[in-house]
């Protein structure tokens, strides 16, 4: 079962845009995006240097709402129930994300494979081939974590 935490595939709003301003710093450049799917849409953009802030805080109200949803629906009753709260997207070319994708979905915390090692071998692979479409260079640990894992795959 492959894992697409970092949403590598075609994306709506390309993250890693040189002329973009930061939505949290101001700055020019960013790498992640953020869309809240509403009419309009509600489009934020981040630097590298704000992004993991800005991903924890929206990490954190993704979950606020699905919960705060989800106690509506229960007091509601069978008949009525609360509209579900707007769909939600982000996609990042940081290699921020990749280090967290690998941390929480495919090693334990000794560093042993935490999925089959197919499947790390086919994110290991999937990883240096998006390496292109990434902000900057792959940094040192994830480079060892591909260089040790894409090659073990049947």
């Amino acid at each position: 079962m492959p894992i697409d935490v970092v949403r590598l595939g075609s994306l709506a709003y390309e993250p890693l845009e040189p002329g973009a301003r930061c939505d949290s710093c101001g700055g020019t450049g960013t790498v992640a995006v953020t869309v809240v799917h509403t009419s309009p849409e509600e489009v934020r953009r981040y630097c590298e240097a704000c992004w993991p802030t800005a991903r924890e805080r929206w990490e954190v109200a993704q979950e606020e709402r699905t919960l705060d949803w989800m106690k509506r629906s229960m007091r509601a009753g069978p008949f009525v129930q609360p509209d579900k709260p707007p769909a939600r997207s982000s996609g990042s070319r940081s290699w921020h994300d990749v280090g967290l994708f690998i941390e929480r979905y495919l090693l334990r915390s000794d560093g042993s494979p935490g999925v089959p090692l197919t499947d790390v071998a086919q994110q290991a692979n999937e990883i240096r081939r998006n390496a292109p479409k990434m902000n900057g260079p792959m940094p040192e640990r994830i480079a060892a974590f591909v260089n040790k894992y894409s090659g073990t795959a049947s």
